[in-house]
């Protein structure tokens, strides 16, 4: 009983430890793909659009390259995004995201538990093992020891009350450890932490239910898993393994009579029914896998791409990866977002050859270990580090390294050194004059570590809350990314820091001369500085660079149409909707143009088509009411929403009567005083109107509202600036 209330107790400080660890992250902002899938992807603003998911992956992302199959994971978006009412508060985004990651935990400390208990069994002597009183367990076959009737073989349990303090301490090295934040913020990457989640759940029920073992039940959660990530298929080879390791030697069940006369030896009838006892209970896992990974591949659209570029290049880079990874799991100190590690050209390079050497000696550890009995829980969890790398190893993705690949293999990777380090602090206590010492001595090293991995992880969650933060780490700690380079630079060009954004530009674009989306932003750099001619050299550079991607031809559409070029611009954005059909802005900006033109008829087939992917478009609807009526209607602000409220402001300010833009914003505030996007179109007019005091006041209170708005940002910024610029003028300065 006293052991218990300490059990209990520790489980509840390791709890709260996490809780206060991630307590400064569930307000941070959106990052990199969470913007494809989640911020610009339509499909997700309305929970109706479930069933569309399961259809195929083409609701996954607004770019066609990045749709593949995940329904549950575009799913479980699409309910946060419904219970937050849009993406301006991502709390329930990481709410749900965290809600998994604790039931993931108690999951883990039953499935460490399961492997460290028949590790004990297995370690013991056979005879041991038979007359043991506290093996009270039995697990798939009825197994028993020939001569010993009434004993179970090893698929039984022995609990020792240790195990469990075990157990959960390598519970709280792994979920305190700053790696892991990586994953947890990174919203998106919520189908990594799914995908774990439900292959630790097949684990559970695959150990502790017969009944789910019988009826192949455990495999439902992988089913579960996969549609969240495929990574989920790795599970039928660490089921291979593990039966390997902890179910291989069990006993063959009782002989009926009337079997062959001649019987075999015991050792050789206990070897055949080891192997098959493994095969029988992993080929199902296999079968499966396969059937679900045709399925998806067979969802994914035929846009889809991995993003790498050579096979070679790409995998003789990953020892090396793999290397650092390992590395990362004791020191996590230079964590970046997106590291400038490029693909090695040639395997004489001495990286690779460090890597190479280490993942052979890795290997020949486990091996090793495998002759030890105590050390299984060491074999499996290398192995499970291994197998779970491989895909991202083996398919060239767009980036060789990436820190939110760290979260299933280091459930392998705790496990297995955790247990050893367990063995060498009590094997070193036992030997010791002053057992008691050693232990409460290792116990404070223990939670030293444990704090400093919580403190890391409170810190890192700083660096993912804005932007800004998580670019400008980037660019320090990976120094020759150029994509890093650009969106730190992009991040200060959003405040109106238009030199800053520039240097660190012109820094990208040495790194990466043929980088689309780079050209896109200094195109947008130098129309803000009043370089039309120079933007438009870049947008071209940039259709040149991306011609598969819509966001080029959507953003010098959006430059055409600022300079009144209606007839390229509606052709970019014809071609931006024939890329990625959608794409809502450009839909929005070409309705927005018709109207402009008061090209009704066309105004009227974009806005249907617009209302037969999103229903409830308020933009399309206004403006197909609009096209309806053939004439400008007299609008009455009292039957409006603030939606539609807002897009008459716009309508206003495009067309540069900005009093009636102010008006129909300020409208919009009666019915949503908290409305930072009314705000913001309140300062931008009073921008065009020169009235700096108001705009600043107005942009204030937008950015009050929403500190993660850019546009409302960038445009107190500018009034601010122009509002120094004035006063000084006023003094004569």
């Amino acid at each position: 009983m006293k052991e218990n209330k300490k059990l209990y107790l520790l489980a509840m400080t390791i709890f709260v430890a996490v809780v206060a660890a991630y307590s400064n992250h569930f307000h941070n902002a959106f990052h990199f793909d969470d913007f494809h899938t989640i911020v610009n992807n339509i499909y997700v603003r309305d929970i109706g659009n479930i069933p569309l998911f399961f259809k195929d992956g083409s609701t996954f992302s607004s770019l066609p390259s990045n749709q593949s199959y995940r329904p549950l994971l575009t799913t479980t978006l699409a309910i946060d995004y419904y219970l937050g009412k849009g993406v301006a508060n991502t709390f329930y985004f990481h709410l749900s995201t965290f809600i998994f990651f604790i039931l993931q935990g108690f999951l883990m400390y039953l499935l460490f538990l399961k492997i460290f208990d028949n590790t004990e069994v297995i370690a013991k002597p056979l005879e041991a093992r038979a007359s043991c009183p506290q093996v009270i367990e039995k697990c798939g076959q009825d197994a028993r020891v020939p001569g010993k009737a009434g004993s179970f073989a090893i698929t039984s349990t022995e609990k020792n009350s240790t195990n469990r303090f075990i157990a959960l301490i390598t519970v709280a090295w792994y979920m305190l450890h700053p790696a892991g934040a990586e994953t947890i913020n990174y919203i998106i990457q919520r189908g990594e932490s799914l995908s774990t989640f439900f292959i630790i759940l097949a684990f559970v029920l695959f150990m502790y239910s017969p009944f789910a073992r019988k009826w192949y039940l455990y495999l439902l959660p992988l089913a579960a898993g996969a549609l969240a990530k495929p990574m989920a298929g790795v599970f039928a080879p660490l089921l291979f393994v593990y039966l390997l390791l902890f179910e291989k030697t069990s006993t063959p069940p009782k002989k009926k009579r009337g079997d062959m006369k001649k019987k075999m030896p015991v050792a050789e009838d206990v070897k055949i029914f080891g192997w098959w006892h493994v095969l029988k209970n992993a080929l199902p896992a296999f079968i499966f896998v396969l059937a679900v990974m045709l399925f998806i591949q067979s969802m994914d659209p035929p846009t889809w791409t991995p993003g790498g570029a050579s096979f070679f290049n790409y995998v003789i880079t990953q020892p090396y990866v793999i290397l650092q990874y390992f590395i990362t799991f004791f020191l996590p100190i230079n964590l970046s977002a997106d590291t400038d590690l490029q693909p090695f050209t040639t395997m004489a390079d001495i990286r690779f050859i460090a890597g190479t050497t280490f993942l052979i000696l890795l290997v020949a550890t486990a091996v090793i270990s495998l002759r030890h009995k105590n050390l299984r829980p060491l074999t499996f969890g290398i192995f499970w580090f291994i197998i779970t790398l491989a895909p991202t190893s083996l398919i060239p993705l767009a980036e060789v390294m990436n820190g939110h690949r760290l979260f299933l293999p280091f459930v392998g990777l705790s496990l297995g050194i955790r247990w050893s380090l367990s063995l060498g602090i009590r094997k070193f206590a036992k030997s010791s004059k002053l057992p008691v010492r050693v232990m409460r001595t290792a116990a404070a090293l223990i939670a030293i570590a444990l704090i400093s991995y919580a403190y890391g992880t409170h810190e890192r969650n700083k660096v993912w809350k804005t932007d800004e933060a998580l670019w400008k780490d980037v660019t320090e700690k990976s120094p020759k990314n150029g994509r890093g380079l650009m969106n730190y630079g992009l991040a200060l060009m959003s405040r109106a820091d238009y030199e800053g954004a520039g240097q660190y530009f012109r820094r990208a674009l040495e790194l990466s001369p043929n980088y689309s989306y780079l050209h896109i932003n200094i195109a947008i750099l130098e129309d803000n500085t009043g370089n039309p001619v120079e933007a438009e050299k870049y947008f071209m550079s940039a259709i040149a660079n991306g011609r598969e991607y819509p966001e080029p031809y959507f953003y010098y559409a959006r430059f055409l149409f600022k300079n009144q070029r209606y007839g390229e611009a509606e052709e970019n954005l014809k071609r931006t909707i024939q890329i990625a059909s959608a794409h809502l802005n450009a839909r929005r900006l070409l309705m927005d143009m018709y109207y402009e033109r008061r090209d009704y008829g066309k105004l009227a087939d974009i806005a249907e088509d617009t209302l037969r992917i999103v229903p409830n478009d308020e933009h399309a609807s206004f403006f197909l009411a609009i096209a309806t009526s053939g004439e400008h209607p007299l609008f009455e602000y009292e039957s409006m929403t603030p939606e539609r409220l807002l897009d008459l402001s716009l309508i206003h300010y495009r067309s540069g009567n900005y009093e009636k833009s102010i008006e129909a914003a300020r409208e919009a505030l009666n019915l949503r005083p908290d409305y930072d996007l009314a705000y913001n179109n309140i300062c931008a007019a009073y921008n065009e109107l020169e009235e700096w005091d108001k705009a600043v006041e107005a942009g204030e209170r937008a950015v009050e509202l929403n500190p993660d708005n850019p546009l409302a940002k960038n445009n107190l910024a500018f009034a601010r600036s122009r509002q120094a610029a004035s006063a000084n003028n006023g003094t004569g300065d």
